[in-house]
């Protein structure tokens, strides 16, 4: 891999996280494990007689920190790794704290099969490249994937437009916005109003990462707010089930800080699972077919209170103010009248266990209508841009 991508006019070094004392690298070729640990001599000694598990949590930190360093220093501009499980997860602990935008490349074994990812990638944007083989020593197989990995990387470095740079903010003030299928005609309506209104809206599909990420970038600055009207991953985080698992505490880090913020319960009144493996007491219920894989399944009166309650919960607990928009009738797509999802009586428990639940923390805003609807989206925006203390931001 250093020669491969030191024949493409690279600079490269190695950064050992083994969990082993190493030697010293030749000047110029990168740093040893022990030269990564040196300031943290006495916290890594005392881990001697721990296993192998506590000393790959500490190599994890010790390395994301000391790669951090260097980046901030200039000396990295992209970063590659190669390995198993345990190789990967030391490696990608420090592509998940590097800026969106910098080329990250893993090759890994654990990139085939039924894996969960977000243990190696968290929320950031790290290119996966399946090593099929495994990585012990050079041969037909890893000689091949490890050549086509260097090849990305040194693509992404020497061919992208601003190479080895993070995302490159514009004058307009950014928005985030949660959206999914059965959101998306609102969606696209606010987008449309808030470029209209000098905003720069960037979209974040709403199915288990979607508003994590969002959520991070909005805490990292790198958005000036959200117009967070796809809630639809708290279902799963509440249900323990679903397409959409995995988001585990949306909104918490959202209304921790202190920038705009809109709310809306886009998707909120179903669960989204596999049609051949529908939980136990979802089987019979109101559902339609996304695709030939997938069912979203209506939501019940209690389970949609305990949904509304844990949202209302998350708002009280802000130490902010939280404005609502919230639409007098559907949710989503096909819920409206004559929907195969129409069941207002599951969505106004819903709303009303949000409501109930928030306290006098939460300003709602009542929507004549549906809420996948232009109209809807529209005053979404409008409504965003007076919470955001503007009605106008400057152009490009």
């Amino acid at each position: 891999m250093f020669s491969r991508l030191a024949a493409s006019h690279l600079d490269p070094f190695y950064i050992d996280v083994s969990t082993l004392d190493t030697d010293p690298l030749d000047p110029g070729t990168g740093y040893s494990s022990n030269e990564i640990r040196r300031f943290h001599s006495a916290e890594w000694n005392a881990l001697a007689s721990s296993g192998r598990g506590e000393k790959i949590d500490f190599m994890a930190a010790v390395a994301a920190e000391f790669i951090c360093r260097l980046h901030r220093e200039g000396q990295v501009h992209g970063i590659i790794s190669a390995g198993g499980l345990q190789n990967t997860v030391l490696a990608t602990s420090a592509m998940r704290r590097l800026p969106i935008g910098l080329p990250k490349v893993m090759v890994t074994t654990a990139a085939t099969g039924p894996r969960e990812f977000q243990l190696v990638t968290g929320n950031r944007d790290i290119i996966v490249v399946p090593s099929l083989s495994d990585l012990a020593g050079v041969n037909m197989f890893t000689r091949t994937t490890l050549d086509n990995a260097c090849a990305c990387l040194a693509g992404m470095l020497t061919l992208a437009e601003n190479p080895g740079e993070g995302i490159r903010r514009g004058s307009r003030l950014s928005v985030g916005l949660t959206q999914m299928g059965v959101t998306n005609i609102a969606a696209v309506a606010a987008i449309r109003r808030l470029r209209e209104l000098g905003f720069e809206p960037v979209g974040f599909h709403a199915t288990g990462s979607g508003g994590p990420t969002m959520e991070e970038c909005v805490e990292e600055g790198l958005l000036h707010g959200a117009l967070d009207m796809t809630l639809h991953e708290i279902v799963s985080d509440v249900m323990e089930t679903g397409y959409s698992v995995g988001a585990k505490g949306r909104l918490e880090r959202l209304l921790a800080g202190d920038a705009p913020v809109l709310l809306a319960p886009g998707g909120l009144d179903f669960i989204d699972d596999w049609t051949d493996n529908f939980p136990v007491g979802l089987a019979g219920r109101r559902f339609v077919l996304h695709n030939s894989n997938l069912a979203h399944i209506k939501l019940t009166v209690e389970e949609a209170r305990r949904v509304g309650r844990v949202i209302g919960g998350r708002i009280a607990g802000s130490h902010r103010g939280v404005d609502m928009l919230i639409p007098t009738g559907a949710l989503r797509s096909e819920a409206e009248a004559g929907g195969k999802m129409h069941d207002p009586e599951v969505d106004k428990a819903l709303v009303d266990a949000i409501i109930e639940s928030a306290g006098p923390g939460l300003r709602t805003t009542l929507f004549e209508g549906d809420l996948n609807t232009e109209g809807f989206g529209t005053a979404a925006a409008d409504l965003f841009a007076r919470i955001s203390g503007r009605t106008t931001c400057g152009g490009e």
